[in-house]
């Protein structure tokens, strides 16, 4: 005992922080840390990792030039659209609404998608111009600017075209509002109906004749 308070006081007495004989765990703990505290600096002292990738004359890493930032985000997001489940890799316009998937998968001709579309941009209109809540949006506006004399003449044609359509069959009738202006999909046994629906409309609007 008297041989350790001994050395004690005599380390202390030199100024060093030590600790007795007895203690050696924490002498070894101390002298870990030491080390890491070390190493630390050493690693702050050679800088930040250099980054990778193509470089300027002066040695700074190369700036995406704005054509070619332009370029990475265009193809992006034609990666997005590619990799959408309707579409399944496939990037014609049809594919984008339940109509003109529709279309695509009977193999009708194009005119029955256009036919679709005037029809639902009419209806959607109209609804735009009385106020009533739009079933889907195309962009065609809150209506406040349809002045009466369009709402008058949206009605007319719609009332020219939509007898017809009913009378040729109701199914295919209801089938075609539900593709063109709620665009939504149809269940398969109506879609013979909406076929012939499809097919009356664009010859109604001068887009196919009879067949």
């Amino acid at each position: 005992m008297v041989v350790r308070a001994v050395a004690t006081r005599w380390a202390l007495g030199k100024g060093q922080r030590q600790i007795p004989i007895g203690g050696s765990v924490h002498q070894r703990a101390g002298s870990c840390l030491g080390a890491g505290f070390r190493a630390l600096d050493a690693v702050m002292r050679y800088g930040r990792k250099r980054k990778i990738g193509p470089r300027e004359p002066n040695g700074r890493i190369r700036r995406i030039q704005d054509a070619e930032l332009a370029k990475r985000i265009e193809i992006s997001e034609q990666i997005t659209v590619l990799s959408q489940r309707h579409r399944r890799g496939d990037t014609r316009q049809e594919c984008e609404s339940p109509l003109g998937r529709f279309v695509l998968r009977h193999g009708l001709h194009r005119a029955l998608y256009d036919s679709g579309l005037e029809y639902g941009g009419l209806v959607r209109q109209f609804y735009a111009a009385k106020g009533i809540p739009q079933p889907s949006s195309d962009g065609s506006g809150s209506g406040n600017g349809v002045s009466p004399e369009k709402a008058m003449r949206l009605k007319e044609e719609l009332d020219r075209l939509e007898p017809p359509l009913k009378r040729k069959s109701i199914w295919g009738f209801n089938a075609l509002r539900t593709l063109a202006v709620h665009e939504q999909e149809i269940i398969s046994v109506i879609e013979p109906h909406a076929i012939n629906v499809l097919y009356l409309l664009a010859q109604m609007l001068r887009k196919l004749g009879r067949r």
